[in-house]
């Protein structure tokens, strides 16, 4: 009897173990759905092109937080998230797709915008997608005309400019040899056996990767708040509405799990309002796109030891 209930749940450690290891499995979706609102939202859009940045960032508002929330759709190998979605989203992804719906007027240049912002030379592979922020998506929406980089145009009053330089190895290699089955997203289930083929194929990607040194600008925290953790409105105010703020990290923590340091962790966008300037950002904290007043959204961070300052990368259309 014993050695029954022994086994019974050496059997379940084993089907839970296996599970663990499993592709992770995502809900069926409607493209159809997602293009509808795409429609409505360029139906409504306002005249006035300094008012669209914040027309359409604002029309998320309230939508969930869900990370990874894009891939490369039904068809692809290793993430089949949609390409665009209305429902869900994640920080780069909230900011890819007001990026791209910006620099559009209907759904069709809106579908090209997001794969120009998204991914190296528009080719929709999981291998060509902007993964990191400072060495894909930065210099490669700056060179295709999206952003500009003004972190050093941001002065003192004694027109001293305030910006550092953040450098860290990306280990681009090492990132995908760290890619486990959980990481394969996927709208049905494989075998074992293919679950296994399939994380081969993906971790190989790793001998098509160029490791890369980062460098990037950034405020310091001690720039943007005193000692006394009072707000430089003279540097706040050189923030330009609608501009994206990255947050800058140091000596973060993640190597070990993740294969290689990081420098930017969020990106949202700087909205100035009636109440003041806001952090419009797609928080993982709330769980939903969110307004929180960007003073108080930094000051959190003034004693971090992990968050440095913010890069400011000024939005062209």
């Amino acid at each position: 009897m014993k050695r029954s209930i022994v086994l019974s749940i050496l059997i379940l450690m084993s089907l839970l173990l296996w599970a663990a290891q499993s592709i992770t499995l995502i809900p069926a979706y409607s493209m159809a759905d997602f293009d509808t609102e795409i429609q409505k939202l360029y139906a409504h859009q306002p005249h006035n092109l300094s008012e669209r940045l914040n027309y359409f960032s604002a029309a998320f508002l309230g939508k969930k937080y869900e990370k990874g929330a894009l891939g490369e759709g039904s068809e692809a190998l290793f993430d089949q998230n949609p390409e665009y979605r209305t429902d869900a989203f994640d920080c780069m992804t909230y900011v890819n797709t007001v990026l791209a719906l910006l620099n559009a007027n209907n759904l069709t240049e809106f579908q090209q915008k997001m794969r120009k912002i998204n991914y190296q030379n528009s080719e929709i592979l999981y291998q060509n997608r902007y993964h990191f922020t400072s060495i894909d998506w930065n210099p490669n929406n700056q060179k295709q005309g999206f952003i500009q980089d003004i972190t050093d145009t941001i002065r003192e009053r004694n027109n001293e400019p305030v910006a550092k330089i953040m450098s860290v190895y990306i280990n681009k290699k090492e990132w995908y040899r760290k890619k486990t089955l959980a990481d394969i997203k996927l709208l049905f289930p494989l075998t074992p056996k293919e679950e296994q083929s399939r994380l081969t194929a993906f971790r190989d990607l790793s001998e098509e990767s160029i490791n890369q040194e980062s460098h990037v600008l950034y405020i310091p925290l001690n720039v943007l708040f005193n000692k006394q953790g009072q707000p430089n409105l003279f540097i706040f105010d050189q923030i330009p509405s609608g501009s994206i703020l990255e947050i800058v990290r140091k000596d973060w923590n993640i190597k070990s799990y993740l294969g290689t340091d990081l420098d930017v962790s969020h990106m949202g966008f700087a909205i100035k309002t009636r109440k003041g300037l806001v952090y419009r950002e797609a928080s993982s904290i709330e769980n939903k796109v969110i307004d929180v007043f960007l003073i108080n959204y930094l000051f959190q961070y003034v004693n971090s030891s992990e968050v440095a300052g913010i890069n400011v990368q000024q939005v062209l259309f």
